[in-house]
């Protein structure tokens, strides 16, 4: 079927409504597509940088169309760009056999200098608990975010990084049949692999279709915050407090991670009355409970962190209880459930445009999270860069190094408010990024703890 193209036409900007609507209303609802964005879209896109506009617009309207029970989960968490790419991507296959293949074992790069960052340091230090140390040809790290698995090593000028695993790369959209490549000739049918293992290894006969790498190295960038000046911020704690000074040269790069904002929530649920020993492996049996698995070499498995209608389910109480979470259970679950009744992630995501009063206000408001819980949601995943949690450590520091003088015996919300306010007064507007250089500080590494013995490269290629 060919549609011509009327730039006079409006467009839609989303398509959750698709998935209601008849074939006729979906085909016009689909010409959402500016000339300008699919022109921009097509430009990083090798296989389609002389392909007519219309003739690309009527294909992704023909491919939706085709498979919108498929397509239209995908859009609710996806932007209008990184959906029309996944239909780009999955039209390039039918389209030419110079389909992009990427292999496991290229990495890419980016600039960053020893004296920046310190990468294992940032990854098990209690910010993030997903993170694994293991020799492959030298140290390097392998975790979980976004909906990735991730390998990481440091040199003294770079940050090498590859994605072993992608939640996309099990499905792929294969033609019915071989007929002309027309607008609307070919039906489309979606197949799921049988195991996520034979996706994950992008080799030539496991085509990544997604065309999500190409914002890979962006979305490492900012979950690390390369883009903040760590230096003239130590420069600046240094000139205010002397404290500080003598802590910054035996810990010079420590960065707060930029996590997702649904991780963060239900992982520092789990550290309640809790310590990181027995943090990281709760948050690892909550993701193999309920989570998709991503990778398997070895015996060892990584799974994504499970979504909300999962930890909502009616039995997680009881199976988080076996799991060993004690009195959290219920927690995760409650608050799964007040998140969805809220708006779900985009509701949390939302918060980040709020200020840092009003989004402590609503986080304490969800079942199990208390103050120190909302700031370090506040802190890590909603950019509010002067929150402080404040647990027993920082409180420690603040009596014993400080001589901040506290009259209460527990921790009540106004002393957790008064030793916040304290330090935002000493360190500024990121005074949370102060607060966790002196956190890092103060506890003792655990390398047992984020410890994975296994040879990736090894496994790679004897699953190939």
């Amino acid at each position: 079927m060919h549609v011509s193209y009327n730039s006079s036409v409006p467009f839609c900007s989303c398509f959750y409504h698709i998935y209601s609507l008849n074939l006729q209303q979906r085909q016009r609802s689909i010409e959402f597509v500016t000339k300008s964005k699919m022109h921009m879209i097509i430009a990083r896109h090798e296989n389609f940088q002389k392909t007519n506009i219309v003739y690309m617009l009527c294909k992704v309207r023909n491919l939706v169309c085709a498979n919108y029970k498929y397509y239209y989960p995908l859009t609710k968490n996806t932007n209008t760009s990184a959906f029309i790419e996944l239909c780009l991507w999955s039209i390039t296959t039918r389209m030419s056999n110079n389909v992009c293949h990427l292999s496991s074992t290229e990495w890419g790069t980016i600039d960053c200098k020893a004296n920046n960052l310190q990468l294992d340091t940032n990854l098990t230090c209690g910010q993030a608990f997903r993170w694994r140390h293991f020799n492959d040809d030298g140290p390097t790290m392998i975790g979980v975010f976004s909906h990735r698995v991730w390998q990481l090593k440091q040199t003294s000028n770079f940050i090498h990084f590859r994605v072993l695993a992608c939640s996309h790369w099990s499905i792929k959209v294969v033609p019915i049949s071989d007929q002309s490549d027309t607008p609307g000739s070919k039906a489309l049918k979606r197949r799921k692999l049988s195991s996520p293992k034979k996706c994950s290894y992008k080799d030539t006969k496991n085509t990544r279709l997604c065309g999500c790498h190409l914002r890979e190295k962006e979305i490492l960038i900012k979950y690390l915050q390369l883009e903040i000046n760590l230096h003239e911020l130590y420069q600046q704690w240094s000139m205010k407090d002397k404290q500080f000074l003598g802590v910054s040269k035996k810990f010079p790069c420590v960065r707060v991670l930029n996590q997702e904002p649904l991780e963060t929530l239900f992982s520092f649920l789990c550290s309640v009355n809790n310590s990181i020993s027995r943090i990281v492996p709760m948050v690892e049996r909550m993701c193999q409970k309920y989570g998709d698995k991503l990778l398997d070499f070895n015996g060892f498995e990584f799974y994504d962190f499970p979504s909300l209608n999962k930890l909502a389910q009616a039995n997680t109480d009881k199976e988080l209880r076996q799991l060993g979470f004690g009195y959290r259970a219920p927690f995760i679950s409650q608050c799964a459930k007040k998140v969805l009744q809220n708006g779900g992630e985009e509701w949390l995501s939302s918060l980040e445009n709020q200020s840092y009063e009003d989004a402590m206000s609503q986080l304490i408001q969800l079942p199990g999270v208390g103050m120190k819980v909302a700031d370090c949601i506040c802190l890590m995943a909603l950019n509010k860069s002067c929150a402080v949690p404040v647990d027993t450590h920082v409180r420690q520091i603040a009596v014993r190094d400080y001589g901040y003088n506290i009259k209460a015996k527990s921790l009540t919300s106004k002393a957790y408010k008064d030793i916040g306010g304290f330090f935002r007064s000493m360190w500024g507007p990121y005074a949370g990024w102060a607060q966790a250089i002196l956190f890092v500080a103060d506890t003792k590494p655990l390398p047992s703890l984020y410890t994975l013995s296994k040879n990736l490269d090894k496994e790679i290629h004897t699953q190939k």
